[in-house]
């Protein structure tokens, strides 16, 4: 640790820094680009070529075990869940060969072709929602709207009932505190684990069913799958994890994504004018929103062995948290890095959704979702503006720091 140099001023939970980590960030990539967190015990990279540099380098920084929930387990529930949490189990928590085999098998419900056939779908749930609060004056748009589509939109790909929609996206939003807060009073941390649990036994519940009765679900397509000889290409084990990843990375973080989007765009009342005028800029709003405030702010690897990364020695063993945020607002890759341009001649650059064998699976949908969610306010609610004095808090994660509401006014 002593080789690493610690950076203060930098404290990821702190809720200035929740909502605003970028200043002291900007002085970290100049200062000690890459930092120890004694209380979180991980390094921190924030340069936009370290970050791709560990991203691309599975050998040295492993993703196997970096997903490990770090809320600590309470002793009532020391014997459940003895595998873990599965989504800290699921696609992302592997390294290849296992996650070219695992990723094969449940990307074929993800691709571009599949996504743009669920637009009518989703601009019907979208249009559905804002029927419900196009006569109010005032509302949370997180709460009635961005937090919503998500859910319901993932809920039937992997086959869960759209009733349980809500449910599904409380559970996920427990478990992104979980695996980015290791700070939690006791109670917190209890009512955080009994809802792992919940969602745990619902995940396991579903895969029976489909088991039982297969239906045209992605659910039901990964019970199915067989390898060459017919037996079946993942145990019941991976199914219920890649379910319940699937479920977690399509319920959450889109919601981030959607909700950011128009908060970046109503804070600059020109730019919603200027996508009014010209909705073929709603495209650029979501690669701009994705690089500036990416949704998923930070990862974890595990080092396999020693490393050196900017002139800095890394243990074997040792946690690395690559802030894609931090790298997405890098003045070397991206001019004014700070200011929302719609117009950026690289807009496309940012690591908001990943990079290399760990690209985000979800992508082409979540891209859909959150235009399409963006189209239909513009077409709707023409008028809306934000709620002037407000203060904006995000949920307490080094993961998902989740826009937790969004007071906006519709005339």
């Amino acid at each position: 640790m002593a080789s690493c140099p610690v950076f203060a001023s930098y404290r990821p939970l702190d809720p200035e820094q929740l909502a605003d980590p970028y200043t002291v960030l900007r002085r970290a990539r100049q200062e000690a680009p890459v930092f120890f967190i004694p209380e979180d015990n991980m390094w921190c990279v924030t340069r936009y070529e370290d970050v791709l540099a560990v991203i691309k380098d599975t050998a040295t920084y492993s993703n196997s075990g970096a997903d490990e929930v770090v809320a600590p387990r309470p002793k009532e529930y020391a014997h459940v869940m003895p595998d873990g949490h599965p989504v800290s189990r699921s696609l992302h928590d592997h390294d290849p060969p296992t996650h070219t085999r695992l990723r094969k098998l449940a990307q074929k419900a993800f691709t571009r072709r599949h996504a743009d056939a669920r637009e009518n779908e989703i601009r019907a749930i979208a249009n559905r929602l804002i029927d419900g609060f196009a006569s109010e004056v005032e509302v949370d748009l997180v709460g009635v709207y961005s937090s919503q589509i998500p859910s319901l939109v993932i809920a039937p790909i992997m086959g869960a009932p759209s009733e349980t929609a809500q449910q599904l996206k409380k559970w996920n939003d427990d478990f992104f505190i979980m695996a980015g807060n290791g700070h939690l009073s006791e109670e917190r941390n209890a009512e955080l684990w009994a809802s792992a649990i919940e969602f745990d036994r619902f995940i396991r519940e579903l895969v029976e069913e489909r088991r039982a009765d297969p239906r045209d679900d992605l659910t039901s397509d990964l019970i199915r799958a067989t390898t060459e000889d017919g037996s079946p290409s993942l145990t019941d084990w991976e199914v219920i994890c890649i379910v319940a990843g699937l479920i977690a990375a399509g319920a959450d973080t889109t919601n981030g994504l959607i909700a950011n989007a128009v908060d970046l765009l109503l804070s600059e009342p020109e730019q919603w004018d200027a996508v009014k005028r010209d909705p073929s800029l709603v495209g650029n709003v979501v690669e701009e929103t994705l690089r500036i405030r990416c949704p998923v702010r930070g990862q974890r690897r595990v080092t396999t062995r020693s490393t050196t990364l900017a002139g800095v020695t890394i243990p074997e063993g040792a946690v690395v948290y690559i802030h894609a945020g931090s790298a997405n607002r890098d003045d070397a890759v991206f001019e004014e890095p700070d200011r929302f341009d719609l117009h950026r001649a690289n807009i496309g650059s940012h690591l908001g959704l990943g990079i290399g064998i760990h690209f985000c699976l979800g992508a082409p949908l979540a891209r859909l979702e959150a235009r399409v969610a963006i189209e239909c306010l513009i077409e709707r609610v023409p008028d809306l503006r934000k709620i002037e004095g407000q203060t904006l808090e995000w949920a307490a994660s080094t993961y998902v720091p989740a826009l937790l509401g969004l007071q906006v006014a519709l005339s």
